[in-house]
């Protein structure tokens, strides 16, 4: 990541400010919402905007305008990150300014709270920068992206349209996928690791993993590191993924979190791993004897050397 070394800088400041390169701009509840016209000044006198961080009511009116609209006006920005959008804007506050040629597109692209309520034009920002992309988060987790009442058909019809705008992605450039806690299918999910052969570090949550996805994992031939957080095998138990474990002997590093892999019978088959040099295991569930069991094997046969618990 670029790295968040933000400018602290008041209003007027920003606005007489002309180099900006990182900028925060973070909502208040107790306050008016922030809207295009108080953004303005800011993002039309910042050119060489790099990265930039909307969180809470600032980040409240996005569509497909306002990001072709930013890229245009910030035309070296790389990474966005995204809190909390609640609302589209109209087209009649979109901000005007002058438009420069775009550079070589984003980079990275985090969207957090309910991003699936607009799945459509994340998916239209995602697919136009494909080939630059390099870091994708979609995470959704502690939040209530389907309404209360929302019903049966909604619920399922918005689902689809995740399913559908995901299909359609391909990023040959990414390396670093978090899709965590997303209704996403899992065919659409191994596709999508299938397009992506340049990626690096993969992070899952919330997914039922099945042999297929173990498979598609497996031929990533750059994998360094696999995070899967609150994922369990497909069909259960645990150990039917036992025989596919084999998939991602070339993997270095794997970190399980609330996952239910981590079980006794199934950490003996993960440490055994032939190119496993880092483990880190969080909120398991092992017997204290299947723990002793575990380290006293990581000690005769594992070649992991560095071990989180």
């Amino acid at each position: 990541m670029l790295g968040p070394q933000f400018q602290s800088l008041d209003h007027e400041s920003m606005l007489q400010q002309s180099n900006i390169t990182q900028l925060y701009l973070r909502g208040h509840r107790h306050t008016c919402c922030p809207t295009y016209f108080q953004l303005d000044p800011i993002l039309l006198r910042s050119p060489n905007l790099q990265y930039l961080n909307i969180s809470n009511e600032w980040a409240c009116h996005m569509d497909d305008d306002f990001f072709d609209t930013l890229l245009e006006t910030c035309p070296m920005l790389q990474t966005i990150i995204c809190f909390q959008p609640t609302a589209v804007a109209s087209r009649s506050m979109l901000f005007k300014g002058k438009k420069y040629h775009q550079g070589e597109g984003l980079r990275e692209f985090e969207f957090y709270r309910h991003w699936g309520r607009q799945a459509d034009t994340i998916s239209r920002v995602i697919t136009k920068h494909q080939h630059s992309l390099q870091r994708l988060v979609l995470d959704s987790r502690n939040s209530v992206w389907i309404a209360d009442d929302d019903d049966d058909d909604v619920i399922k019809r918005r689902i689809r349209r995740i399913d559908a705008c995901i299909e359609k992605i391909k990023a040959p450039r990414l390396v670093d996928l978090e899709c965590i806690d997303v209704d996403v299918s899992e065919p659409i999910l191994r596709q999508w690791l299938l397009n992506s052969t340049a990626l690096e570090l993969v992070a899952l949550g919330g997914k039922q993993l099945t042999e297929h996805a173990f498979d598609a994992l497996g031929n990533l031939p750059h994998l360094r590191h696999l995070h899967l957080i609150e994922s369990y095998a497909s069909p259960p138990p645990d150990t039917s993924l036992l025989p596919y474990l084999s998939l991602l002997n070339n993997l270095p590093s794997l970190s399980l979190e609330c996952a239910s892999l981590a079980t006794d019978k199934t950490l003996p088959a993960i440490a055994s791993l032939p190119n496993l040099r880092a483990l880190e295991i969080n909120q398991w569930k092992v017997s204290e004897s299947g723990i002793i069991q575990f380290i006293n094997g990581l000690k005769e046969t594992s070649v992991v050397s560095r071990l989180k618990l």
